[in-house]
């Protein structure tokens, strides 16, 4: 199967609904010149304040305001929304929800926590910017008004009574408009301009996109004049025209379709509008450009009515590589694979991987097929989509781990930690630390568990228990946080970011419990660097090492296990021999996997072991060097070649090996045995699976010769002669996991 090329694949869009969450591209392409035309640069985020009044009578049943928030890592983010709905009993409730997602704020996967916001509701929409000045809560008012300050990203919260829906609807408008002004203007020439567009998209009544309209900057007044007045022919006055164009279309895509009930229908009213040439032709049928634009809708409805609108054979009118990818579209529309057989062999291997991705429903479609190795890749693909996990795990080690992280970042409904146990060594210079770390990061998130944040690497916890325990749990589970110091934190963080003294009383040191008090109820926030200080009173750095003795003293490291040693510390490596926990990772010697296939640590003998087709004996196979894990079915339709026999090789997987046997440094012991038995067995080496001829019959192996010395590159015909019964035939094979 072709995993290197499949990372980058799927990295452009596991699935195209606006609530899941693509995984983050792999640079294994070199980047497509011909997307050279799409709108380069950041995106400016705009808050958003949306209001409800579904019985319109006028007056609003609830406000929803918005902020994207960046936690943990850059790449990292999710978006705190506060909002007042309408109670059953006709008071209003307020509610915070989370939105917690990978690279793009604006494609994220939805996770819901409802509490009451006991003070200064302002702080929860702006993010960790405190309000010099709380405001008091006290009657739950169904309105709020928001005042956005440009440079210190402060949101004052004034109590309104509530005013007609569509009044408070334009006020929040022009607020934002003018707010999201602001962003535009600190943005570079290419990022403003879309910026700019898709400010007029999205606030078309305000008096900002007025002013924009009738003042816009040097250089894009046709882009403008597009966007503002409807007309897009204005581009064909641009010094870039097919510039012009496209970023109208993909704020088209991204605003004006994104909520609509039929998406085609939305684009196809627009892309007729683009002129004739490539990039009509690409917006059309290139997944590439869909992605580029808006990837996280499904552009599927519109690709089909797209190639109905061309003319019939209007794909090899076209030079490659755009014929290649109008074919493909067509494969896709008609839900046949064999269509990417007339791509050419360049692009064959694209045409059917989008095949797979956006034309197969389920597993079930990828098994049906005949050839061995599409059905692979299919099967990556599609697991990865749906979150199909327990696929994964029968993958190759390397990919294995690879299908898990992406799956579990792609799917929001995967919440079960034990799914993070999957991934597997490959071999002693590919850790697998960081891809579980993502994976329990992401889990300990979406079900709100500080305890998830257990299962990571020092240098992961503590940033894990600070945005669960304080930001996501707001304290409740801060109590269950070990470390003493990252404790303190999530128990002061918490309090700041609620105003609630009563965490406060849970330090146990009094220094940390008098500051996070007064931190919290100080008229000027105290600087929270200042109060956290105080959760660092016990951390020192005896043997002058650079690692504090205690963990969370310095992010990201663990505390120093043994302060008086300056040779032991997070930052040194583990000594396989000498009995001290080094790296003080809580693991010593051959325990610490940093130890694995050092010389001092032989591996632990392995068996594997399985039932004979006619489930009469039992064949073991012992490694004392530890290679075998488990040994798997392979039915002749998957693995591509027909079996004697039974139909089915048994397959013995080598995790600490590679998957080509050519790599292989030479032969593996193996220990044979069969029980229960009354009589004998034999077993020959051989070069296919299916031919007798195949055996080479001039060496055997059998009891008291039973060690053998076995081959990646070779079959293993076992027959069981028993006193009583008919003769049994297995077919064996062993196979690495590990990628050349």
């Amino acid at each position: 199967m072709r995993w290197s090329a499949l990372l980058a694949l799927v990295a452009l869009g596991c699935k195209r609904t606006p609530t899941e969450v693509p995984p983050p591209p792999t640079p294994t392409e070199e980047p497509d010149p011909i997307l050279g035309f799409l709108p380069p640069g950041p995106r400016a985020t705009f808050p958003e304040a949306r209001v409800t009044d579904a019985d319109q009578d006028g007056v609003p049943e609830a406000l929803d305001a918005s902020w994207p928030v960046e936690v943990l890592t850059p790449a990292r983010s999710f978006q705190r929304s506060l909002g007042y709905a309408v109670a059953p009993d006709g008071s209003y409730e307020a509610s915070l929800r989370l939105h917690f997602g990978v690279i793009r704020p604006d494609a994220l996967g939805e996770i819901t926590h409802q509490e009451d916001i006991p003070k200064s509701f302002a702080t929860d929409v702006a993010g960790l910017a405190f309000d010099p000045a709380p405001t008091q809560v006290v009657d739950p008012d169904p309105v709020v008004q928001f005042t956005f300050v440009e440079g210190f990203l402060l949101v004052e919260a004034d109590a309104v009574q509530p005013v007609p829906a569509i009044e408070l609807q334009a006020r929040s408008d022009e607020t934002l408009a003018s707010y999201g002004l602001q962003q535009c203007l600190a943005l570079d020439d290419d990022a403003y301009e879309r910026c700019v567009v898709s400010l007029i998209a999205r606030f078309p009544s305000t008096a900002t996109v007025a002013d924009l309209a009738e003042q816009p900057c040097d250089g894009c007044e046709a882009v403008v004049s597009a966007a503002s007045t409807g007309d897009w022919s204005a581009c064909d006055g641009s010094a870039d025209p097919e510039g012009c164009y496209s970023l109208l279309f993909a704020v088209h895509a991204d605003t004006g379709c994104r909520d609509v009930p039929d998406l085609g229908a939305c684009l196809m009213e627009r892309w007729s509008e683009l002129p004739p040439g490539e990039l009509r032709d690409r917006v059309c049928f290139d997944v590439q450009v869909h992605n580029g634009l808006a990837g996280w809708l499904d552009w599927s409805g519109f690709e089909g009515r797209c190639l109905q609108a061309l003319e019939e054979g209007y794909c090899e009118t076209l030079e490659d590589p755009l014929r290649a990818r109008c074919i493909s579209a067509e494969a896709r529309a008609a839900g046949d694979l064999s269509v990417c057989d007339g791509v050419g062999p360049g692009d064959q291997e694209r045409c059917e991987d989008e095949m797979f991705l956006y034309g197969f429903a389920d597993l079930a479609a990828c098994d049906a097929l005949a050839d061995a190795e599409l059905r692979d890749t299919c099967a990556y693909i599609v697991a990865v989509r749906d979150g199909e996990t327990s696929r994964c795990l029968q993958f190759p080690a390397a990919a294995r781990n690879a299908c898990l992280a992406l799956a579990v970042t792609a799917n929001a409904d995967l919440v079960d930690p034990s799914i993070c146990e999957g991934f597997q060594v490959e071999d002693d210079d590919v850790p697998i630390e960081g891809l579980r770390d993502i994976c329990l990061l992401q889990m300990a998130t979406r079900v709100g568990d500080v305890l998830v944040c257990a299962g990571m690497t020092t240098a992961a916890r503590a940033a894990c228990e600070l945005a669960v325990g304080a930001y996501i749990g707001h304290g409740a589970q801060c109590d269950l946080v070990e470390a003493p110091v990252v404790r303190c934190d999530c128990l002061t963080f918490s309090a700041l970011e609620i105003e609630d003294r009563s965490l406060c009383a849970q330090q146990g040191d009094p220094a940390a419990r008098t500051a996070c008090e007064e931190g919290v109820t100080l008229a000027e926030r105290a600087d929270a660097e200042a109060l956290l200080a105080s959760c660092r009173t016990d951390c020192e750095d005896a043997d002058g090492d650079g690692a504090p003795n205690l963990e969370g003293c310095a992010y990201g490291t663990a505390g120093d296990c043994d302060d008086t040693d300056p040779d032991v510390g997070p930052e040194e490596h583990e000594d396989c021999e000498d009995g001290v926990d080094n790296d003080c990772n809580r693991l010593v010697d051959c325990d610490d996997p940093e130890c694995v296939g050092n010389s001092s640590c032989p591996a632990e003998p392995t068996t594997v072991s399985f039932l004979e087709h006619a489930g009469e004996h039992t064949v073991t196979l012992a490694f004392p060097g530890g290679e075998g894990d488990r040994v798997e079915l392979i039915p002749e339709a998957v693995l591509g070649q027909s079996v004697y026999g039974w139909g089915e090789l048994v397959r013995v997987w080598l995790p600490g090996f590679p998957s080509d046997p050519a790599y292989w440094d030479g032969s593996v012991p193996v220990e044979v045995s069969v029980a229960p038995l009354e009589g004998t067995w034999r077993l020959y080496a051989a070069t296919g699976p299916s031919d007798p001829a195949s055996r080479i019959t001039s060496t055997w192996w059998e009891p008291g010769n039973s060690t053998v010395p076995m081959r990646g590159d070779r079959f293993y015909w076992l027959y069981i002669w028993p006193d009583v019964g008919t003769e049994k035939l297995e077919v064996l094979q062993l196979k690495g996991e590990l990628l050349p």
